[in-house]
């Protein structure tokens, strides 16, 4: 057949006439830094808590952050070249791609809210740790005032703050570097 004669007829895409969608591959990239993404947003939650911050809501809110800046650029680049790639009609390339990153941004938010689950579990599992050895502190203070005053339990908790009949000693400690910060300062 002659070009005269192919005028009239639609082209059929070839392989050389197609191209791949930048959004597939924007999508892989994203969805794939999506898996590593919330582990940086745990990172970021253990550093939180070593400088000082022991609001659980804080600590997840920073976690669930970090990792939400890679996981919808993944899913959204996904869902767009997946609805590109099925308007071209057979022109753009890419929809494995596309699938990939998509199906990694959503692997990626399960990562996420996982280890934000578990950040609260173990953030709650080391306030409780601490309560229980402020409370048997506590007790041993009370033990100590006993002791050295015949057996008289202290009228109040801040008398185990006052130091010792001589002068030279406190009778109980309590850890205040690791004091919640919503609690009362001792007296």
């Amino acid at each position: 057949m002659s070009e005269a004669e192919n005028e009239g007829t639609p082209a059929e895409a070839t392989s050389d006439e197609t191209r791949v969608c930048g959004l597939a591959g924007a999508s892989l990239l994203w969805g794939i830094a999506s898996l590593l993404s919330p582990f940086a947003g745990f990172m970021a939650a253990v550093f939180a808590v070593r400088v000082g911050v022991r609001h659980t809501a804080v600590v997840v809110a920073v976690g669930l952050a970090t990792a939400l800046v890679c996981i919808v650029p993944a899913v959204a680049c996904g869902h767009g070249a997946l609805g590109r790639i099925k308007r071209a009609g057979g022109t753009l390339r890419g929809r494995g791609r596309a699938i990939a990153g998509t199906i990694l941004g959503y692997t990626g938010l399960l990562l996420a809210l996982f280890l934000a689950w578990w950040g609260v579990w173990a953030l709650e599992q080391t306030n409780r740790a601490w309560c229980r050895m402020n409370l048997k502190a506590l007790g041993q203070g009370c033990h100590n005032y006993a002791s050295t005053h015949k057996g008289r339990l202290p009228e109040s908790l801040s008398r185990l703050h006052e130091l010792d009949g001589g002068g030279s000693r406190v009778v109980v400690r309590l850890p205040e570097h690791r004091r919640h910060p919503t609690a009362p300062r001792p007296d």
